[in-house]
């Protein structure tokens, strides 16, 4: 094998993704309606190129972020639930599952919830459930607060990278 250290590793994986990227980029079929075409066009008004692309770079920290923190859940859960909460193999898995299960859960239903809430009140709704989820899985190191915990981020963050999707596909960011 080749031995290489976390660093090298990495440098590797990102100059491969940039790569990649820069041969999909080139591979995107421009499909821009006529009247976006237009700058003076009803489809481009109130909503400044700046602006476009400063939201598009916070919904891709934000979906980063989702996408960080359930990829941390799913790789340590059960760990944390071993080793730190001191649960046996069987409940240790519980605490995936649970987060697991209510991410299926919101995304089953978020839909509904959206349309209740809006998109602004459900990020904001996930967040703050996430937060509530993992700071009780933190604060509180027992078995069945973990599990809620656990169950409470996933229900949190299921709706979070959904809606960044979206949004950014409804955005009228034009690359240069």
């Amino acid at each position: 094998m080749l031995h290489w250290n976390v660093q090298q590793h990495f440098a590797l994986i990102a100059i491969i993704l940039g790569l990649m990227g820069l041969v999909g980029s080139r591979l995107l079929v421009d499909d821009v309606k006529d009247d976006e075409k237009n700058p003076g066009s009803d489809a481009n008004k109130g909503s400044t190129p700046d602006a476009t692309h400063l939201s598009i770079f916070l919904l891709s920290v934000l979906c980063f972020c989702a996408f960080l923190s359930e990829g941390a859940i799913a790789d340590w859960s059960s760990l944390y639930m071993r080793d730190v909460v001191k649960s046996d193999e069987g409940i240790a898995a519980l605490g995936f599952s649970a987060f697991s299960m209510a991410m299926a859960f919101g995304r089953l239903t978020g839909d509904a919830v959206i349309v209740r809430f809006k998109d602004a009140g459900t990020l904001l709704a996930g967040g703050v459930l996430s937060a509530i989820g993992v700071l009780l899985v933190v604060a509180y190191p027992q078995q069945y607060l973990s599990i809620g915990g656990f169950f409470i981020a996933g229900l949190g963050f299921s709706v979070q990278v959904p809606i960044t999707f979206r949004l950014a596909g409804y955005s009228t960011a034009k690359s240069s």
